[in-house]
């Protein structure tokens, strides 16, 4: 299983073991250029996934192509594309982007999820930002979403990311808590490919440990035997 790992203002220790990693650069940053260069000088061999920021009320990629021309200069190894809604989208990505460059559908919106099944053949990953999508779904539907999606992409063999407040209280406490653990136990119970951290590496005191402690659970839960 992939960690996704944002790159931020707090500065995150040097990883001896990067096998596992892909560092992640929000394009909604000001210093989104110079966070991939540093990323690539300190770790030239780990993937790196650019985030597209997009919008939500409406699709206006104008505003991506700027981060495009990056994404294809610095030859980064995905994109990511926010508040995807149907298949126009993502075939008007393409036409920007080299074609080495996985692009990963970011699943926000009920009309993504409705139209999950039509997106899936055109891209290389899909990501549930459960944040966001509890936006549409309702705080108390996110869980049987996030189920469904999950389910949905293992039917279609499509690898599968998640994000958002995985271990958001440890921007400030050195352990997570224990519905963060269980979560994360849950979540990696599923079948899921990656898990993606967001302040809390890029904001947070404690984004190594953060980092070890998806490990070790992920650890744990194939060595019981309860992952697939």
């Amino acid at each position: 299983m992939k960690i996704i790992v944002t790159k931020g203002p707090a500065e995150i220790p040097y990883l001896e073991d990067t096998s596992d990693i892909i560092f992640r650069v929000n394009g909604g940053y000001s210093r989104t250029e110079q966070y991939i260069q540093y990323i690539q000088g300190m770790y030239n061999d780990t993937p790196i996934l650019l985030d597209l920021p997009g919008d939500k009320v409406k699709r206006v990629f104008t505003q991506d192509i700027g981060l495009t021309d990056i994404a294809n200069e610095r030859k980064v190894d995905f994109v990511g594309m926010s508040y995807v809604s149907n298949v126009n989208d993502i075939l008007e990505l393409k036409r920007w982007l080299i074609p080495s460059i996985k692009i990963i559908a970011k699943i926000e919106t009920q009309k993504a999820v409705d139209n999950l099944s039509k997106i899936m053949p055109y891209v290389d990953y899909i990501q549930i930002d459960r944040e966001d999508l509890l936006v549409d779904v309702g705080i108390t539907g996110i869980a049987r979403i996030q189920r469904y999606i999950i389910i949905a992409a293992q039917i279609a063999q499509m690898p599968v990311f998640l994000s958002s407040h995985f271990l958001i209280s440890m921007l400030t406490s050195s352990k997570p808590s224990i519905p963060e653990v269980i979560d994360l136990t849950n979540t990696i119970q599923l079948g899921v490919d990656g898990i993606q951290l967001s302040e809390e590496t890029a904001m947070g005191a404690h984004g190594s440990k953060c980092i070890d402690v998806i490990r070790r659970i992920n650890e744990e839960t194939y060595s019981r035997n309860f992952g697939r």
